[in-house]
């Protein structure tokens, strides 16, 4: 546990997952360029690893063989030997008066962050009592044993030393590890251990889907493209070790990265990627002339593009590629873009194309690029966009949206909110953008795009959670958008933005039994929830969560606004000036501001970065209706652009609205500044417009800047909130760090999907899925059959070295720890493929699962994927929730862990199951999820960034403490009951 500790391995790990975790720390981590760029050095890290050995060493060797550190009392001959390892030495003479005072702080810092006891070591010198402490080394699993790792040395040396001083062995180690036992034996027997280190960053990155069995190796595609595997690699093949040697070193790891990226998918796409001709004209082009340096030459994998392209590619029913639009406008893209050639080769070629495969093999060839690359990611955000339309789009459409991508590619996630979306109502959208950029007052130009961009963010928010019906959703969409392209002044600006919330008021169902609702208490009724919801307290509850955030804000009550600019229109036919109203917008106005502590130069100059959005904040904090209704009280024309004044007050109302919606689980950046809101950039840096860019938090980690601001566009607010709010998470565990780049998607996947439309029926079936893998699998330990389905069910989700494990275990009879290496959503995906093929299965939970599909509504997979899957952003171009079925993508380049954390379907299911289990209503989903998102998030204790089992353990740890606390208030509640009517 002490070098657990030390060298950043999770505590729970289990003994062969220690030299794995190791391994990558200090390959990640272990090592930096020295000055001269001419070596390598070891960084603080390792530094402090070796050096905790070392001490270590020293108290093993006090320890002796009963590997007990014992000291008799204060006078014992070895207590000088031991505080000297541990760096301290003893003040004052034995009894009360002992203290022990660091002497080596470099020993001490490494005795106290190790956790070894030194303030009960110091109690027993004290108190002159016995102190002892168990000093026993911990085994662990070496793959292949220590000496196929140190050769055959002249001189005993140290395992863990040998293996921390030398990275190309961690690589090594790392690669073997991803790969099952039958798999790794092969490449032991057919490699020597150097040409093995000479491909180890091949192994690691691309060797996880490396499969031999019997001896052969199993290659996508299967036995129709084994002669094509055998072309490319130079090896059949059946030849299994030898042909995994060459697929490694061929082309720097080209070869492998596509082997890896088509062994990832499986259905239609991959047969139709794998097809011998097409697979070799498009490894061809992934190829390209220069192979050096290959994508495993960086510190995360650079085939990030061609698993994205593979996985996101979809067939049309005639079983080519889908072409968003025509060829023609591909064609003509790569020939006349306005922004420039891309690829000259690729430009000269684009004249020539006649098929949809002439398309793929030019975005193959750009798989290749980490930069200009821009055709690949257009053709992907477009392909997202077309797939599940009533309608494909026009040529024309697709045209201007591939045109138009670099400036407003951040935005086209909104067209995937509807599948009814029009093209006109798509062209308006970007008409109306380009007029908001003509504006040329910055302050103007950014209350426009604010208030703009906030209506379309409730637009998409009523429409996802189906407030608005499918068929309302396009017609809402275009009235907002029209209203705004043609503002001129704060009076229009006004005005469009009131009525962008009466389209979206009156598209939305009316309110129960036709009563008169204030615009705000009824705007937070929706973004609350389905009134029609019969838990009554889990609606209160969140309704409640809304208003908190909008007082916390300040934020001016659309019923205010809309009665002063109301009471503004009336005074010219002779009504009196309320100033009780206006005295009311003016002591809300008084409660904006923002304290601030003095600020360093380079805090200012940074600042500057929001010169428009403190513009914003003076603006309204200087605002004095009354005075500017007197001084207009006799022209009337003037009068009626008095209302203008209150635009950016309205703007940042109905912002508020969609930052309170998506607000993350305790929501402490929202309450700690009470002008987050307000400060939201929608401009950015002078010279650069973030007014259409993806949303950013910009500031954070400055006491004068208050939690930071959000700068760009609302595109991907819920992801830049969730951003905002992790630097407010306490991990649970000493030494545990929040998980940047996964934690985001964690909460933004409890907060933007609701489930006030789900049935207990809905709820129960999945339940009845995951119990009902489990039983398979429990199954499958008895029956070698069932286990061959099982195992190959489970394949097409889990790596083929943990599906491996997961057999091995069940032959042994463990269910218990096999069922531990399989995800819920894994567990799920089995039980949907075994399902209709168990014809015969007498199981009451089959039974039970075929006869709610056929007698209830919704009990089908596809409900069932849009009420419990997850938003996927960048994976799916979309924030619609959705269960792709997908392995678990690793960390890649340019993504870190985002791409991962979109493709962990596991937590939605698993918190059904469980609210089915504890019997739950669906409705209490919406509070309940959250919360135990936010405990998951914290108690999480991740090694690396690929670290998915941490997050698994996380998961059921929250939910086995969840059963217990359930448990229990029941236990209580029956016993009240008891003692309330004992004779019952």
């Amino acid at each position: 546990r002490s070098f657990a500790r030390m060298a950043a391995i999770s505590p729970d790990a289990q003994p062969e997952e220690v030299l794995p975790a190791l391994a990558r720390n200090v390959v990640t981590n272990g090592y930096q360029a020295s000055h001269s760029n001419d070596a390598l050095e070891q960084t603080e890290y390792l530094k402090l690893v070796h050096r905790y050995l070392s001490q270590a060493h020293e108290l093993a060797k006090l320890a002796g063989d009963q590997k007990v550190i014992t000291i008799g009392n204060c006078e014992s001959p070895n207590v000088a030997e031991l505080i000297r390892i541990l760096g301290f030495r003893m003040r004052g003479g034995c009894g009360s008066e002992v203290v022990l005072e660091t002497v080596n702080a470099a020993r001490a810092f490494l005795t106290t962050d190790s956790g070894f006891p030194v303030n009960e070591l110091e109690q027993a010198l004290r108190t002159n009592h016995p102190f002892t402490y168990d000093y026993h080394s911990s085994q662990v699993s070496v793959i292949f044993g220590p000496d196929y790792w140190l050769g055959s040395p002249k001189e005993p040396v140290d395992f863990i030393e040998a293996f921390l001083s030398d990275p190309s062995i961690c690589r090594l180690y790392l690669g073997l590890s991803k790969l099952d036992r039958e798999t790794a034996e092969a490449l032991r027997k057919a490699d020597t251990y150097t040409r093995l280190k000479a491909y180890a960053h091949v192994l690691d990155f691309f060797g996880g889907m490396f499969e031999i069995r019997g001896g052969k190796a199993v290659t996508p595609g299967g036995q129709r493209s084994a002669a094509a595997w055998t072309e490319l690699v130079g090896v059949s093949p059946d030849k299994g070790a030898e042909f995994l040697d060459k697929l490694m070193a061929k082309d720097d790891g080209w070869m492998a990265s596509l082997y890896d990226a088509l062994a990832r998918i499986h259905g239609p796409v991959q047969e139709y990627l794998t097809e011998p001709g097409r697979m070799k004209r498009f490894y061809s082009a992934v190829r390209g002339r220069i192979t050096s340096p290959g994508p495993a030459r960086p510190v995360f994998r650079s085939n990030t593009d061609m698993m994205l392209l593979t996985t996101r590619l979809r067939l049309n029913p005639d079983g080519k590629p889908h072409i968003p639009g025509n060829l023609e406008v591909w064609k003509n893209l790569f020939v006349n873009h306005p922004q420039g050639k891309y690829d000259g080769k690729l430009t000269r070629l684009a004249t020539t194309w006649k098929e949809p495969d002439d398309v793929l093999e030019a975005l193959f060839a750009l798989c290749r690029k980490a930069v200009e690359n821009e055709p690949l990611k257009i053709f992907m955000a477009i392909s997202d966009l077309d797939r599940n339309r009533v309608a494909p789009l026009d040529a024309a459409t697709v045209d201007r949206l591939a045109r138009d991508y670099r400036t407003y590619g951040s935005q086209y996630s909104i067209f995937s909110e509807t599948r009814s979306l029009s093209d006109k109502s798509i062209n308006q959208f970007l008409d109306t953008a380009e007029s908001i950029n003509k504006i040329g007052n910055p302050l103007f130009r950014s209350d426009v795009a604010g208030s703009f961009q906030s209506l379309i963010g409730l637009w998409q928010i009523f429409v996802r959670q189906q407030t608005i019906p499918d068929s309302q959703a396009d017609t809402a969409f275009s009235g907002i958008v029209s209203s705004f392209g043609q503002i001129k002044t704060d009076r229009d600006l006004f005005d469009s933005g009131r009525n962008g919330v009466k389209l979206i008021l009156a598209a939305a169902p009316a309110p129960p039994g036709g009563a008169t609702v204030q615009p705000q208490e009824r705007m937070l009724d929706l973004l609350a929830g389905a009134a029609e919801s019969d838990n009554a307290e889990a609606r209160d509850h969140i309704e409640q969560e809304l208003g908190r955030i909008m007082e916390a804000q300040r934020i001016i009550s659309l019923d205010t606004l809309f009665q002063l600019a109301d009471h503004i229109d009336s005074i010219p036919k002779g009504e009196k000036l309320n100033t009780a109203l206006v005295n009311k917008l003016a002591a809300r106005i008084s409660e904006i501001q923002l304290p601030r502590a003095a600020l360093t130069a380079s805090e200012k100059n940074a600042m500057g970065f929001g010169y428009w959005t403190d513009r914003h904040i003076e603006a309204e904090r200087r605002l004095n209706l009354r005075s500017a209704i007197e001084k207009a009280a006799a022209d009337p024309e003037k009068l009626k652009d008095v209302r203008g004044l209150m635009a950016p007050l309205l703007r940042d109302t109905i912002l508020a609205f969609n930052y309170a919606h998506y607000a993350p689980p305790g929501a402490q950046i929202l309450y700690t500044n009470p002008v987050f809101v307000r400060s939201h950039d929608f401009l950015g840096m002078q010279g650069s417009s973030h007014t259409w860019r993806p949303t950013e938090t910009f500031g954070t980690g400055w006491p004068s800047n208050a939690g930071g601001r959000l700068v760009g566009s609302l595109s991907t607010l819920p992801y830049a909130l969730a951003e905002a709010e992790q630097n407010f998470l306490i991990p649970a565990q000493t030494q545990a760090l929040i998980w940047g780049d996964l934690v985001p998607q964690m909460i933004l996947s409890a907060k933007i999907p609701r489930w006030w439309n789900i049935t207990p029926p809905q709820v129960h079936w999945v339940g009845l899925h995951l119990r009902y893998g489990r039983e398979l699998m429990a199954q499958a330990a008895f029956d070698a059959d069932l286990r061959r389905q099982f195992l190959e069910a489970l394949g097409l989700f889990a790596a083929p070295a943990r599906t491996a494990g997961v057999g091995r275990l069940l032959e042994e009879g463990n269910v218990k720890d096999a069922l531990d290496r399989v995800t819920p959503s894994e567990m799920f995906s089995v039980a949907r493929e075994l399902a209709p093929k168990r014809t015969g299965d007498p199981s009451c939970l089959l039974a039970e699962m075929k006869q709610l599909a056929e007698s209830s509504v919704g009990v089908n997979y596809t409900a069932i994927s849009r009420a419990f899957g997850t938003p996927k952003p960048t994976l799916a171009n979309s924030w619609e929730p959705d269960l792709e079925n997908l392995r678990t993508f690793p960390a890649l380049m340019g993504y870190s862990s985002r791409i991962m954390a979109e493709s962990w379907e596991s937590n939605t299911l698993y918190w059904v199951a469980l609210a089915d289990e504890l019997s739950m209503s669906p409705a209490e989903l919406n509070v309940r999820i959250p919360e135990w998102t936010q405990k998951l998030v914290e108690q999480i204790f991740a090694s690396h960034l690929e670290d998915w089992p941490a997050l698994l353990k996380s998961l059921r740890s929250v939910g086995d403490d969840v059963r217990t606390r359930s448990r229990a208030a029941m236990a209580v509640e029956q016993k009240a009951a008891l003692q309330e009517f004992p004779n019952r």
